[in-house]
C-alpha cells in the first residue's frame, strides 16, 4: 500500500550562449540579460516523461524573482533606467552582473558629475556673470 517511490533528479543543462541573441551567459544565468529567453534545459533520465516541460514557460513569466533579475541583467533596461530614474538606474547599475566594476564607477562618477556638480557650476556661473552686474546697476 505505501509505495516508496524514487526518482532521480533531473539534471540542468546550461550553453554558454544565448541560442536565441548569440549573448554570452554566466554560469548561473536561467535566462538571457538581453532578451529574457530560457538558457537551460531540463535533461529527463530516458524512460521519464519530464513534470516541468508544460509548466517552464509559464514559470518563467509568472516568477516575479526571475523577471526582476532578467531586466536588472539587461544592459538596455539599465541604461535606460539612469536616464529615466536617476539615482534607482545607479542602483539597478551595481546589482547588473553584465557590467564590470571599472564601468559600474566611471558610469556612477559621470553621472554624479553632470546631475549635481555641473548644474551647481552653471548656477554659480549665473549668478556671478548675470546677476552681479544688475545688482551693482540697481544698488546705484
Amino acid at each position: 500500500m505505501n509505495e516508496l517511490i524514487t526518482t532521480r533528479p533531473l539534471e540542468i543543462v546550461t550553453s554558454n550562449y544565448c541560442r536565441s541573441c548569440g549573448t554570452a551567459l554566466f554560469e548561473n544565468d536561467r535566462f538571457c540579460g538581453d532578451c529574457g529567453a530560457a538558457c537551460c534545459e531540463v535533461v529527463v533520465p530516458s524512460g521519464r516523461q519530464n513534470p516541468l516541460a508544460r509548466q517552464s514557460k509559464e514559470l518563467a513569466t509568472v516568477d516575479p524573482a526571475v523577471t526582476i533579475q532578467t531586466m536588472v541583467n539587461s544592459r538596455t533596461f539599465v541604461v535606460g533606467l539612469i536616464a529615466v530614474a536617476g539615482p534607482l538606474g545607479l542602483l539597478a547599475l551595481w546589482f547588473n552582473q553584465r557590467f564590470s566594476n571599472r564601468t559600474k564607477i566611471i558610469t556612477t562618477v559621470a553621472y554624479v558629475l553632470l546631475a549635481i556638480v555641473l548644474p551647481l557650476v552653471v548656477v554659480w556661473y549665473w549668478l556671478d556673470v548675470a546677476l552681479r552686474p544688475l545688482v551693482e546697476i540697481l544698488g546705484k
